[in-house]
């Protein structure tokens, strides 16, 4: 039974399931039929089968299980290698309308490009081979992201984690695609920039509204081409003779040319009368055009209509339980059994949201920073809700963000003053790095209103003696040296493919 039909049966009326709308089924998503899935006892991952991606992948780590099996002395046969890599394989689990196809990233110009990290899996070979099925994978830019940044990136989350003071701590990581939508001024300013673009097609647009005239215009062309060619063969021979003719023939000509082609403004007007024809004038059209500020913009690949979409970002949730291996400490541990509803007593907690774009290798990791809350707003999703529901561990997350993320702004604004004079990158969607991140910065409705009502606890949250509580939750940024990530790669260095 499912929620709706409790509810209906909870209130008294019909269940769902004996509605007349339930004669023949309801329309059934591939995405909530399928669910969320376990693949090679390694990461587990949602589909999303309209955009043909992973919806979001889920993988744990902790500092023994990203050691190499040579590295404690398991040299068994289902071992990992550090070398051997498999082919990527489609996802059988998926329906082959719904699912995405290896010959859809064929000369596509974009890498098949990890979510869940091949590296993150180096204990048993199975694991680490099924980090390689599509459904762990969306297009990705190469150059600069996948082989470059992303791959940093990952490298950072596994050397943080395999360090020995993080011995007892537990890293869970979601990552995902995320589609962020542009300004409709940006599109304006866009169609601006390329006016000749917009001549060619409006009258591309003429020609199909008003064929007969059009190709009345390309036949009286054409006719006067040919007299035009005849003229000059004629001039070759009597080149020295005949150069009064001449100029009175050219000049005849270019007058009847003149006089045939129709203007730009009779086919914008007959376009125009076209138009008005077809359909009456709109008059909510003005309103339309400014209320609607935002736009969603972003490539297909594949053949249609069973197209891949290409996220415009990508987007890692980090949760560190630093206390999950410490047994003394780990109030997970009721005794000898596991109460998976507590929340972590210590965490760190990050999010990040970096461009589908060649990424500047010298960019800080901490640039791409964004509120965990307004990245559940813009992707649909809540994040380790078994944590974040815990009003104290909510409350510190919503506070320490708050406060890195201040000092983080106030020093890229100082950056960008200094750098007025650069040019600013554009990516997929029409917006640089510094547009986009400011949607995710932006405050959003549902957090005003829970700190009006105060709806949060109090900042300084007192014990029985009248002493500040410890917090449950900080930003993974604020630990040390903060969010570094690994040298660039050398150009030596294997490409990931």
């Amino acid at each position: 039974m499912i929620l709706g039909e409790k509810r209906d049966e909870a209130s008294g009326g019909s269940s769902l399931k004996r509605h007349p709308c339930a004669r023949y089924g309801f329309p059934q998503d591939v995405t909530e039929s399928i669910g969320a899935r376990l693949f090679g006892n390694a990461f587990v991952a949602q589909y999303d089968g309209r955009t043909r991606n992973p919806r979001w992948t889920l993988e744990v780590m902790d500092r023994e299980s990203l050691m190499y099996p040579d590295e404690i002395g398991d040299f068994g046969s289902s071992a990992a290698s550090r070398k051997k890599s498999p082919s990527f394989s489609e996802d059988e689990g998926v329906p082959k309308t719904f699912r995405a196809k290896l010959n859809d990233f064929r000369n596509s110009g974009f890498d098949r490009g990890h979510l869940a990290a091949a590296g993150n899996f180096v204990r048993k070979q199975e694991e680490k081979d099924a980090t390689f099925t599509l459904a762990n994978v969306s297009p990705q830019v190469g150059n600069g992201f996948n082989r470059d940044y992303w791959a940093r990136f990952e490298s950072f989350i596994r050397n943080w984690t395999r360090e020995e003071k993080h011995r007892k701590a537990k890293v869970f990581v979601v990552t995902g695609p995320l589609f962020l939508p542009t300004p409709v001024v940006e599109q304006q300013k866009q169609q601006q920039q390329h006016g000749v673009e917009e001549v060619v097609n409006s009258r591309s647009t003429a020609s199909a509204l008003e064929p007969q005239t059009m190709q009345q215009s390309k036949m009286a062309i054409a006719l006067d081409d040919a007299s035009l060619q005849q003229q000059q063969n004629h001039q070759e021979k009597n080149t020295a003779t005949n150069d009064t003719k001449e100029n009175h023939e050219h000049s005849v000509t270019n007058a009847i040319v003149a006089s045939q082609q129709p203007s730009s403004n009779t086919i914008q007007q007959k376009q125009q009368q076209q138009q008005n024809k077809v359909r009456p004038i709109d008059p909510d059209e003005e309103k339309r055009k400014k209320a609607v500020k935002w736009e969603m913009r972003y490539p297909l690949i594949g053949e249609a209509p069973e197209l891949v979409a290409v996220p415009t970002h990508f987007f890692k949730v980090i949760l560190v339980d630093e206390h999950a291996n410490d047994p003394e400490k780990d109030v997970t541990l009721l005794g000898d059994v596991v109460d998976y509803n507590a929340p972590p007593k210590s965490a760190k907690v990050a999010a990040f949201v970096l461009p589908n774009a060649y990424i500047d290798p010298n960019t800080p990791l901490s640039n791409f920073a964004v509120p965990l809350e307004s990245l559940e707003a813009v992707s649909g999703l809540t994040f380790f809700p078994k944590a974040t529901n815990d009003l104290q561990t909510r409350d510190d997350i919503d506070r320490s963000e708050r406060q890195f993320l201040q000092g983080r702004l106030g020093d890229a604004l100082k950056q960008n003053s200094n750098n007025n004079n650069k040019n600013t990158t554009k990516r997929l969607g029409g917006l640089s790095d510094e547009e986009h991140i400011k949607i995710l910065l932006t405050d959003s409705t549902s957090s005003k209103e829970r700190r009006e009502s105060g709806f949060r606890e109090s900042r300084e949250r007192a014990g029985p003696l009248g002493k500040k509580q410890p917090e449950k939750a900080t930003h993974l940024c604020d630990e040390g040296i903060g969010c570094v990530l690994p040298p660039p790669w050398s150009p030596s260095a294997e490409v990931k493919k």
